[in-house]
């Protein structure tokens, strides 16, 4: 075991969660949101993309809490922990800017 890695000859690996799933199923949650959203609030530009930006963000930050591999750091967060926060921010711009004009326009 070099660098904390398994051999290549090992038999098995360490258990790991199946992230990747994780973030499938968190998309197809993601899915229905938009919808509903879409259907709500679909004439507000910019609403359903903010949205969008907001939950993907949070779901991208929570699955990478879960992942075992080392990546780049940004303080104690990952470097898609620090991305994630940064399009949530750039989502909540979209949805407030869209509010302000469904409230300008009405």
């Amino acid at each position: 075991m070099e660098g904390g890695l398994i051999a290549e000859t090992a038999a098995r690996s360490l258990p790991v969660l199946p992230t990747q799933l994780m973030e499938a199923a968190g998309n197809l949650l993601l899915f229905a949101l938009l919808v509903r959203v879409y259907r709500r609030r679909g004439d507000r530009p910019g609403t359903v993309a903010g949205v969008y930006c907001m939950g993907y963000a949070a779901l991208r930050f929570t699955v990478e809490a879960f992942r075992g591999d080392p990546r780049m750091a940004v303080g104690t967060l990952s470097i898609s922990q620090a991305a994630s926060l940064g399009v949530a921010l750039f989502g909540l711009a979209l949805v407030l800017r869209a509010r302000k004009q469904g409230a300008e326009s009405a």
